[in-house]
């Protein structure tokens, strides 16, 4: 429940207030498990298996493309995922958009996108009465758990913004008193030095007066 309180819940906000504003919205979701996923790597555990443990965060990487964590080929069904997968993505990249074969994600009606297993192929999904990708649980996670944790104040901020004003204040303070130490040392060090190259021509005079003054020879 974490999970897509921090990862699911905000993806499908997203995505419905994108569609509100009037952008244009596709939702994927990524449910294929096979080899290279990380519940399948611990079957064998009592606790886990595809009916109860599916595709986990980032499960896809390994599906669309290869990447230095595995450099190992894809086979058979799975090179067809693959092909299906990054193809769809290479849309966006290429296009801005996906084919007008998939459905768009509407707030009234969120339709959706989905790769589950054991099929490798995009297949649209069709809202039912308003009801798309398990809508009602992601409405209780946003519009109910969200608004309760941020009244009741149960957690506290993930940032310390307070504690970070005060540091930030603190911080230029230190750093306007060594700017101002370093202005004073160069303005002091300009007087000495103009202090002295303007007295150094008759200090020589002097000096040279009390060498004259001495020598017996110009008595």
């Amino acid at each position: 429940m974490l999970g897509d309180y921090l990862y699911l819940a905000p993806m499908d906000n997203a995505a419905k207030l994108h569609a509100a504003s009037g952008a244009e919205v596709i939702m994927l979701v990524f449910d294929y498990t096979g080899s290279k996923s990380f519940g399948t790597l611990q079957i064998g555990a009592p606790s886990v298996s595809r009916d109860n443990y599916g595709a986990t965060h980032n499960n896809d990487l390994w599906y669309s493309w290869l990447n230095e964590y595995d450099l190992t080929p894809l086979t058979g069904n799975e090179f067809t995922l693959y092909r299906s997968y990054s193809s769809f993505l290479a849309q966006f990249v290429l296009l801005g958009t996906a084919s007008k074969n998939f459905l768009r994600y509407t707030p009234q009606t969120p339709n959706y996108v989905s790769i589950r297993f054991p099929s490798t192929q995009t297949t649209n999904v069709v809202a039912q009465f308003g009801r798309g990708y398990r809508t009602d649980y992601f409405d209780f996670l946003n519009d109910f758990l969200a608004q309760l944790i941020e009244k009741s104040k149960i957690f506290p901020p993930y940032f310390p913004i307070e504690e970070y004003k005060s540091y930030q204040t603190a911080t230029w303070s230190l750093v306007g008193v060594v700017i101002l130490v370093v202005v004073l040392v160069v303005i002091a060090g300009a007087i000495l030095f103009l202090r002295k190259k303007d007295n150094g021509p008759s200090e020589q005079v002097r000096l040279k007066r009390r060498r004259d003054e001495s020598d017996p020879l110009n008595g």
